[in-house]
């Protein structure tokens, strides 16, 4: 099967699922003089990179802005094969934006249009899809997104962060490793890991969410992870799919290595727990880069405490649920991402 009929028979199998509705690629370009107090809601906007690609992000914001006072800012990485729209649906949402106060902005990926569905990656440097295969440049991008948006809003520099799933949890990694001095802190799910090749200049919040039941991106680690898109097409048409994968860091190995380069002093304490879900911090790090790890126990390949993405009585939203796994509700990833991006900022003394 080739990689256009893949797409084809992904856009028709998903049908309405909200997570693959493409947003307006060719969102315009945000003034940047825009009005000082920009309304509540989401924002299209579009940049054009040094490259010369044309790319797109939203931007959330909250209710209650005030722009006489510095605000925390997010960045919400999709997965490989979302875009920006699903991750505003099904990720860190703007409702989480407004009850814990951040600025939320959603850019999305390189990648192609199927049947009016946007399926897009990340380049981490390790993979994925088109953006990989294109060498693009997505730390320069995210760079030039936090630039536009402080031309627009008034957020605090020393208080952004990023945060993602999967192929965007990577990419908010590579961030941590190449950019450090552009975001406070970052919170991964399901992350395949960053691997050995980090260089970052300086420390960085970490924070790991995952799941025992990810087998997309192996609790344990391994030498196969990723696929799952692949495993959940030829699920859905029968069809034979040859399956990408690649290695992947063990969840407790990520959290360790992040220890490890942030120098943490301070012995593991539970900051959360409830059902098979436990969350264990480490303080004592270098210019309070914290670093926290949540055991998802039962969790799949999921952003825990989400809504489902698709219509389960579609066949290809029930082999993408039966190939990422189930959603824990014992934990919300929001609550969980916003309280240690707040207690970043805290021990840092903003």
């Amino acid at each position: 099967m080739t990689r256009a009929s893949i797409g084809l028979g992904l856009a028709l199998a998903l049908g309405g699922c909200a997570l693959d509705r493409e947003g307006p690629a060719d969102a315009p370009a945000a003034s940047a003089q825009e009005a000082a107090t920009p309304a509540s809601g989401v924002t299209a906007r579009a940049l054009t990179t040094a490259d010369g690609r044309a790319r797109s992000y939203w931007v959330y914001t909250p209710r209650g802005y005030d722009p006489s006072r510095s605000w925390p800012m997010v960045l919400v990485l999709h997965g490989g094969g979302g875009n920006a729209e699903g991750a505003q649906q099904t990720s860190f949402t703007p409702a989480a934006a407004d009850k814990h106060g951040l600025i939320a902005v959603y850019p999305e990926g390189i990648g192609k249009s199927v049947l009016g569905r946007r399926l897009a990656t990340w380049n981490t440097g390790r993979c994925c899809g088109l953006a990989a295969e294109e060498h693009v440049d997505d730390v320069a991008f995210l760079r030039a997104v936090v630039d536009a948006v402080a031309r627009t809003h008034a957020i605090d520099r020393a208080r952004v962060f990023a945060t993602g799933i999967s192929n965007g949890g990577m990419m908010s990694e590579r961030l941590a490793c190449e950019a450090p001095e552009l975001v406070a802190g970052v919170a991964v799910v399901g992350s395949p890991g960053y691997g050995p090749d980090c260089r970052a200049s300086a420390p960085v919040a970490v924070q790991v969410i995952h799941g025992t039941e990810d087998h997309c991106a192996e609790f344990s680690g391994g030498d196969r992870c990723g696929g799952c898109w692949e495993k959940a097409i030829g699920q859905a048409l029968g069809a034979k799919v040859r399956e990408r994968s690649f290695p992947c860091v063990a969840a407790h190995g990520q959290a360790a290595s992040w220890r490890a380069f942030n120098r943490c002093a301070g012995q593991g304490a539970v900051t959360y727990q409830r059902g098979g879900a436990t969350c264990t911090r480490h303080d004592g790090c270098t210019d309070g880069a914290l670093v926290e790890l949540c055991v998802v126990e039962g969790g799949g390949h999921t952003w825990p405490g989400s809504q489902l993405p698709c219509d389960p009585s579609r066949r290809m939203c029930a082999a993408y649920v039966d190939v990422v796994g189930p959603t824990s509700r014992d934990l919300d990833a929001n609550d969980a991402i916003a309280g240690f991006f707040a207690d970043v900022a805290k021990a840092r003394g903003r």
